[in-house]
């Protein structure tokens, strides 16, 4: 996620955890019914309207990497399809702040071939300044043996479904996914592992692909294993980079991340996503590590 002059609200107590039946209703029925039923609504010809569903918590105003990074993904995916070619390495670069609001995605081949190719998606305001770009990879897939159709449901008896941290109640991106944590979480420092799940489609009236549902948690990986109080610091992602072995199968998606700051306000976080059958995908953000003046 990418913003400047962010202005969230402070924070100041960070125990929001509760253990829960994993069969249990994850959201109260006020947050239900404010929910978007998409991140993003369809308005045709490369036009679309990001909802809160896309915030960022540093400041509302603004998307969060997530799905910028699955909607610039989808849009190659959908624009430029080929049969047998999978995206095998995605870095997108955050230009500055992005928008909610009305955005515009543009697509295009950079480099063509048999085996492997490298595309482009922009995503720009609607009066055509850019401001995040992704330049993909994909690589002809061999044929390999085939994989369960229907994925087991991951273990989630000793996790906890957490919600977000007070002062964030109206951060409707934390609330569109489903949290359960398995070490860490938004109330701790330090490296985190969390099952994750979407709980709404991209694009409203899509069915939600499997590499959007990575991508979707896959800038979070700063925020999950910061190694700084929220309340006191901004660690913010100008890029992301995910290499893919394969793209994911089922709902769930496990992050497993880790964060490292250096001592000039330059860090890391590197991780992992898996599913039920195992890992499908490792990544790395650079980051922006400042304290807070306001």
């Amino acid at each position: 996620m990418y913003c400047v002059d962010a202005s969230p609200s402070e924070v100041s107590n960070y125990s929001i955890v509760s253990k829960v039946n994993p069969g249990a209703g994850p959201l109260r029925a006020e947050r239900i019914a404010a929910m978007r039923t998409a991140f993003y609504e369809d308005r045709g010809a490369g036009s679309f309207e990001a909802t809160d569903a896309t915030g960022s918590p540093w400041d509302r105003r603004f998307q969060h990497g997530g799905p910028v990074a699955a909607l610039l993904a989808a849009s190659v995916e959908r624009e430029h399809s080929r049969p047998g070619m999978r995206i095998a390495q995605a870095t997108f670069d955050f230009l500055g702040p992005m928008p909610r609001g009305g955005i515009v995605v543009r697509t295009d081949v950079l480099r063509t071939g048999r085996k492997v190719e490298l595309l482009q998606a922009t995503m720009e305001e609607r009066d055509g300044r850019p401001f995040a770009v992704a330049r993909i990879w994909r690589i002809r897939e061999l044929a390999s043996e085939e994989r369960a159709s229907t994925p087991p449901e991951p273990d989630l008896s000793q996790t906890r479904l957490q919600d977000v941290l007070p002062g964030l109640e109206d951060w409707g991106y934390a609330h569109s996914i489903e949290w359960r944590f398995v070490a860490g979480g938004f109330e701790f420092v330090g490296p985190a592992d969390v099952w994750t799940r979407a709980r709404i489609p991209l694009v409203e009236g899509r069915v939600l692909d499997p590499i959007s549902r990575a991508l979707l948690v896959a800038d979070s990986a700063n925020g999950v294993s910061t190694e700084r109080p929220f309340s006191e610091f901004v660690y913010v992602p100008p890029a992301l980079t995910v290499t893919m072995l394969r793209y994911p199968s089922g709902e769930w998606i496990r992050l497993e991340a880790r964060s490292e700051y250096g001592p000039g306000g330059i860090g890391a976080s590197s991780f992992a996503l898996s599913d039920t059958l195992g890992l499908f995908a490792r990544g790395a953000q650079p980051l922006l590590v400042e304290r807070r003046t306001t």
